[in-house]
C-alpha cells in the first residue's frame, strides 16, 4: 500500500538505552537485516527530499527483532518503533506517529497523529489516536508499508523469504492503502536504478507499488522505489551500532524563496482579456530580462495543468526570477479570470501569445530587447509559430517537448479524440514547417519520452530541419528525464500527494536552460541526439548543484543524475556491499546472515 503520503512528523516515543552492538544474537533468529543503523537518501523526480535512519536490534530475552526509524521526506516527519517476532517475523507492535498536513480523505484527519498495529495471533489490529478497531486486518498476509519511510521495507525481503508467501499484502492504515499482492522475488529482474547499487542485487516487485533491491545473502535492502508516490529510498550508510535517533516533532522545511509578483491583464488581437502574474526578479532590478511563458493550449491555466495543479510553469519562474529574468505566465480563455471561452482555436492561442509577448515588452521593468518565449509541448509550438511572424519580435525561445511530427500524424498515432475547436484547427498545420520558419536563437528541448509515439529517426529528423535553417540553435534529448523534465520518473503521481512532495522540474536542468538564456547567441549544437535514445534512460541518482554555465554544450546536457566523485564517508561508517567508501575510512561490511 504505497502512501497516498501525508508529510509526516514525530512524537518522541522512547526506546530505552539500546546499543545494537552490545544486542545478544538469537539462536534461532532468520536471516535478516544485521543489528545496526541504516541510513536511507530519500528522493522524488531526482530531487532530494530528506533521509530516514532506522535502527535494528535483537534482544535474546525478548524474543524479538525491535526497530526504531526516524525519518523525513519533504515536510513530513516519521517516528515508528516496531518489533516483530524471531520465529516468523510477524508483527508483535508497530506504533508509528506522523507529523503532517493530512488530506482529507486521510483516517487521521490532521497534522499529527499517532497509529497504533497490535497482533493477537489472528488479526491486525489498528488504532488511530487512541480510538480502538479502526480497521484490522488477516495477520497471516498483512505487512505494514508506510512507503517511503523503510521499517517496512527494509524486513519485507526477510519476510518474503521466512514465510515463502507471494500474497502478502501491504497495508497503511495512515495513507488509506488497501492491500496490493506481492509477485515471486526475481534474481535482477529490473535493474537497479542508482550505479553503486549492486547488480547481483535481487528485485522484490510490489504488484502496483513498487520495486525492492537487497543483497540476497544479509538481507540489506539497498534500494527502494515506490511507483504510487514516486520515490526512491537509496541506502548511503550502514554502522554497527548506534543508539536511536532523537526525534524532532517539529518539520522543518527549507525556506522557499519568493517571487515579486502582481497581477496583469491585457488584450488580444481580438480584444478578449486575458488574465496572468508577472513574477519579476528579487531585489526589483530594472529593465530585466523576460520570459514569457506560452501555455501548452487550451484550458490550461498561468500554472501549466487543465486537470488540477501543475506547478511545472511556477517552478521553473522561480528558477529563472533568481536567476534575474522577469517571467510572465497567463491563463488562456475561459480559465482563471481570462475572459472568452476556454473552446479556443489554434489561431486564436497564437494570437494571444502574440499579445503577451507584446504586453511584456511594453512594461517599464522589461528590456523590451531581451523578451524570450518559453512553451511546453503546444506551447513551444506555439512560441516557434510566433517568433517566426513578422509582427512579433523575441530574443530567442526556449521549446520543451515540441510536436515533431504533424498533428494529423500525431493524433492518428496518440489514437486522440480530435475533439474541441484547438484539436480540429490545428490539424491543418505542421509544426516542423512552423519551426523551421523561425531565426532567433533556440532551445529545444525533447523529453525521454516520446509524446507522439514518434521514432528516433524522427526526432533527428526534426533537429536537422531546424538546423539546415537555423545556426542558432541548440538541441539536447534529455533521455533520462521524464515527459515533463522531472527526473528518471514521470512527474505524474496521484495529485494529493503533490501536497506533501512537490513537483520539481529537474534543477540542473533548469539551470542549464538559464545558462543558455545568459548567452543564447554563442550557444550552437554539434550534434544534438544524446546517444543513448529517447527511448534508454539513463540510471541516476540524486542531481548535484546545477552545472556551471557552458556556452558550448555540443548538443547535450551534463548528466545531473551521475556523479563524477564518490561520496563522501564519515569514519567509522560501512557502505553496502558492492559500495567502495573513499581510501582510509569505513570498516568491513556485516558477513552475510546465514539463509
Amino acid at each position: 500500500m504505497l502512501p497516498r503520503l501525508r508529510l509526516l512528523a514525530l512524537a518522541p516515543l522512547c526506546l530505552g538505552s539500546l546499543l545494537a552492538s552490545t544486542a545478544p544474537q538469537h539462536a534461532q533468529a532468520p536471516p535478516g537485516p544485521p543489528d545496526g543503523t541504516y541510513v536511507y537518501a530519500l528522493s522524488r523526480n531526482g530531487t532530494d527530499q530528506g533521509q530516514t535512519t532506522i535502527v535494528v536490534f535483537r534482544r535474546d530475552e525478548a524474543g524479538t527483532i525491535e526497530t526504531n526509524e526516524t525519518g523525513a521526506a519533504g515536510a513530513a516527519r516519521a517516528q515508528i518503533v516496531a518489533a516483530f517476532r524471531y520465529k516468523d517475523l510477524g508483527v508483535d507492535s508497530y506504533v508509528a506517529t506522523y507529523q503532517a498536513p493530512f488530506l482529507r480523505t486521510s483516517a487521521l484527519g490532521r497534522g499529527f497523529g499517532t497509529v497504533r498495529y497490535r497482533a493477537d495471533g489472528k488479526r491486525l489490529n489498528a488504532a488511530i489516536d487512541g480510538v480502538r478497531g479502526v480497521t484490522s486486518f488477516a495477520q497471516a498476509r498483512a505487512w505494514i508499508l508506510d512507503a517511503p519511510f523503510m521499517t517496512g521495507a527494509l524486513l519485507l525481503p526477510t519476510l518474503r523469504h521466512r514465510s515463502g508467501q507471494s500474497d502478502l499484502s501491504p497495508v497503511s492504515e495512515a495513507f488509506d492503502e488497501g492491500p496490493s499482492d506481492l509477485v515471486a522475488e526475481r534474481l535482477v529482474a529490473t535493474a537497479p536504478h542508482f550505479p553503486k547499487t549492486p547488480k547481483t542485487d535481487a528485485a522484490l516487485e510490489l504488484t502496483g507499488l513498487g520495486t525492492i533491491w537487497f543483497d540476497r545473502g544479509n538481507y540489506i535492502v539497498h534500494e527502494a522505489h515506490f511507483d504510487r508516490v514516486n520515490f526512491d529510498a537509496r541506502l548511503v550508510s550502514y554502522t554497527r551500532g548506534a543508539a536511536p535517533v532523537a526525534f524532532d516533532a517539529a518539520p522543518n522545511p527549507a525556506a522557499k524563496p519568493r517571487m515579486n509578483g502582481f497581477a496583469v491583464s491585457f488584450a488580444s488581437e481580438d480584444g478578449t482579456k486575458l488574465a496572468g502574474v508577472l513574477d519579476l526578479p528579487p531585489g526589483g532590478k530594472a529593465h530585466a530580462p523576460a520570459i514569457v511563458f506560452i501555455p501548452p493550449g487550451p484550458s490550461a491555466s498561468r500554472n501549466f495543468g487543465g486537470d488540477g495543479p501543475d506547478p511545472m510553469y511556477p517552478d521553473l519562474a522561480l528558477t529563472f526570477a533568481q536567476r534575474g529574468y522577469a517571467v510572465l505566465r497567463y491563463d488562456t480563455r475561459g480559465i482563471g479570470k481570462s475572459a472568452g471561452s476556454a473552446d479556443e482555436t489554434w489561431e486564436q492561442s497564437l494570437a494571444d501569445a502574440e499579445a503577451a509577448i507584446a504586453f511584456a515588452e511594453s512594461q517599464d521593468e522589461v528590456d523590451p530587447a531581451s523578451v524570450y518565449a518559453l512553451g511546453y509541448g503546444s506551447g513551444a509550438d506555439l512560441a516557434l509559430t510566433a517568433s517566426g511572424s513578422a509582427d512579433t519580435a523575441v530574443a530567442g525561445v526556449v521549446a520543451l517537448a515540441p510536436t515533431v511530427l504533424s498533428y494529423r500524424d500525431c493524433a492518428q498515432r496518440t489514437k486522440a479524440a480530435v475533439a474541441g475547436a484547438f484539436a480540429r484547427t490545428s490539424l491543418g498545420h505542421d509544426p516542423r514547417a512552423l519551426a523551421a520558419r523561425s531565426h532567433v536563437p533556440l532551445f529545444v528541448l525533447h523529453a525521454g519520452v516520446a509524446s507522439c509515439a514518434e521514432t528516433r529517426d524522427e526526432t533527428i529528423a526534426y533537429d536537422a530541419k531546424l538546423r539546415a535553417v537555423n545556426a542558432r540553435a541548440t538541441i539536447v534529448v534529455a533521455s533520462d528525464l521524464s515527459a515533463r523534465f522531472g527526473g528518471l520518473y514521470d512527474a505524474d503521481a496521484p495529485l494529493d500527494t503533490e501536497e506533501f512532495f512537490p513537483y520539481r522540474f529537474d534543477p540542473s536542468t533548469a539551470g542549464a536552460i538559464a545558462d543558455w538564456l545568459d548567452n543564447p547567441k554563442t550557444a550552437g549544437s554539434n550534434g544534438g541526439i544524446d546517444t543513448t535514445g529517447p527511448s534508454a534512460p539513463r540510471a541516476h541518482a540524486p542531481p548535484p548543484p546545477p552545472p556551471v554555465s557552458n556556452p558550448d554544450m555540443n548538443g547535450e546536457l551534463p548528466n545531473p543524475h551521475v556523479s563524477a566523485t564518490p561520496e563522501r564517508v564519515a569514519p567509522g561508517v560501512v557502505l553496502p556491499s558492492g559500495m567502495t567508501p573513499p581510501p582510509g575510512q569505513g570498516e568491513p561490511p556485516p558477513a552475510p546472515s546465514p539463509s
